[in-house]
């Protein structure tokens, strides 16, 4: 069991046992994508192929960073699935964990991590050809962590515990570090209209207006932590961390009661007010080029040949104010000493907290109770190419736009896809190679839909023990759509012409005509 340096030992247990991310790259370029594409690029929605979508529910998560990596003889898929070999369990049937189970990017002179849960309740979206638009409605929870600017030795405490000899005995100075936690219920309304159709060009833009409500927010700045671990027996069973010195600040509104667990999670989904409030909008636009007019409702509902797009999304902030249930404090110590097992087993934001000011006695005369927290404002850029009937080449650029160190809030990193993929209308199969953590990690994954359902993995490498894989991804989901009727008439004037035989019979069996 694991014991972590003050601030940094929730995210133990937030980041490793609830937050394994989302991404939904593999679906969001797809034709078929509906509310998913809609959440990428508010723009999408006027020119989807379906009359009517329905999402019934999707679930993504995904965990990055670029410090720790996995080292086990056995791989995570085996770890669920409950596969691992014989060899590697215990007397009661248990997968055994051993400290060189993680191997350290020793490289990095500051680690990261980014963890995401994004669950996609119920939302709907209609397209109303007579007036060119495109009108949707949804909601959805996100579980954000993240790690940022933070020193390996504390992430290597985090991978390995106080146990590892290896960070025993030293006195480290001058460690720092932030850290995110915020879980956000969302109420989306989209609009997205053409604007102009000359049934080659096309451009549309579209908007999403965000009401959000949040119980949860936890944000750990570390400005300058020293300490050094100590065994307390000779068996190096226990350790306690002396001489620390901490001096940072800590962001927190919770509800006074109600553990981190999965049933406190979907619980969030209908909650319509909460400690923390705010607003938000994506706004995006598109341009699609077509070589012929065409219309939808066939076998392939695609008209184009090429479509860029770009958009701003996750514009916005959430304010909290609650005299019992938000708290901002400082914390300035020197010479504390942490106890064995004293942050230990934490089911919640709240007895993290009390844990920090039973250990470092912040003035509560001191204590504000009102913070705002900003949205992971991020440019995206799209274009998706129609190589041939059903193979398309999509491309995605995600780029994080606001300071880290400056706002509060959820953290976003940049990345870079490419999308090759098979696409009709009951089936499709996407492979989504990207360049995730800012650039700097290669991931690959699949993604394949069978009708109305969707499922897949946007890294591989973390699933099945490929070249010691330090990120995991998975999503799923459920959805339903109408595809529209033939355009012919009214909304985008296209229309559908034969095309005229090369050859033509005249006259008789072997006469023919140029």
């Amino acid at each position: 069991m694991r014991e972590t340096i003050c601030f940094f030992c929730l995210f133990t247990v937030l980041g490793f046992s609830v937050c394994r991310a989302q991404n939904f790259i593999g679906i969001a370029s797809s034709n078929y994508a509906g509310t998913q594409g809609t959440l990428m690029n508010p723009a999408l929605s006027a020119t989807s192929p379906y009359k009517v979508f329905i999402n019934f529910g999707a679930v993504g998560g995904e965990l990055q960073n670029n410090y720790l990596k996995w080292n086990a003889p056995y791989s995570l898929f085996s770890l669920v699935t409950g596969t691992v070999s014989n060899q590697y369990l215990n007397t009661g049937g248990e997968p055994i964990w051993r400290e060189n189970y993680y191997a350290f990017n020793s490289r990095k002179s500051q680690a990261k991590m980014f963890g995401n849960l994004d669950l996609r309740g119920p939302a709907i979206q209609v397209r109303l050809d007579k007036y060119q638009m495109a009108i949707s409605a949804g909601q959805r929870f996100r579980l954000f962590s993240s790690f940022f600017a933070t020193s390996p030795t504390i992430f290597k405490m985090i991978g390995t515990g106080t146990r590892n000899p290896a960070i025993q005995n030293q006195y480290f100075n001058g460690e720092k570090g932030i850290m995110n936690v915020s879980g956000i219920n969302e109420f989306y309304l989209n609009f997205s209209k053409i604007v102009r159709d000359d049934g080659t060009n096309r451009y549309a833009f579209g908007v999403n207006l965000k009401r959000f409500v949040s119980n949860l927010a936890l944000n750990l700045r570390a400005d300058n932590l020293a300490y050094e671990v100590v065994p307390t027996d000779a068996t190096n069973q226990r350790q306690r961390i002396e001489n620390v010195t901490a001096v940072g600040s800590f962001f927190h509104a919770a509800p006074s009661t109600g553990d981190l667990t999965g049933s406190w999670i979907l619980g969030q989904m209908t909650k319509l007010s909460g400690i923390g409030k705010g607003f938000g909008l994506d706004l995006g636009v598109e341009y699609i080029y077509s070589e012929r007019r065409s219309s939808f409702g066939q076998d392939s509902p695609v008209d184009y040949k090429l479509k860029m797009a770009a958009a701003l999304t996750d514009i916005g902030f959430v304010s909290y104010s609650d005299p019992n249930d938000v708290v901002v404090g400082h914390v300035n110590s020197t010479g504390t000493v942490i106890q064995p097992a004293t942050f230990y087993q934490i089911s919640s934001t709240n007895e993290f907290i009390q844990d920090l000011e039973n250990q470092f006695n912040p003035d509560p005369t001191q204590y504000q109770h009102a913070f705002r927290v900003y949205m992971p404002v991020r440019l995206q850029l799209n274009f998706d190419y129609h190589y041939s009937k059903h193979i398309f080449i999509a491309g995605n650029l995600r780029q994080a736009i606001l300071p880290r160190k400056k706002f509060l809030g959820p953290i976003a990193y940049s990345g870079l896809s490419l999308v090759p993929r098979y696409e009709k209308r009951n089936i499709e199969v996407a492979v989504p190679i990207s360049l995730d953590q800012d650039y700097s990690q290669l991931n690959f994954g699949s993604t394949v839909r069978l009708g109305p359902l969707f499922f897949g993995i946007d890294n591989i490498r973390g699933w099945f023990n490929m070249f010691k894989p330090s990120s995991a991804s998975v999503h799923v989901g459920l959805a339903y759509g109408i595809l529209g009727e033939k355009r012919d008439k009214g909304g985008l004037n296209c229309y559908y012409e034969e095309p005229v035989p090369k050859y033509r019979r005249k006259k008789g069996l072997f006469h023919f005509k140029k």
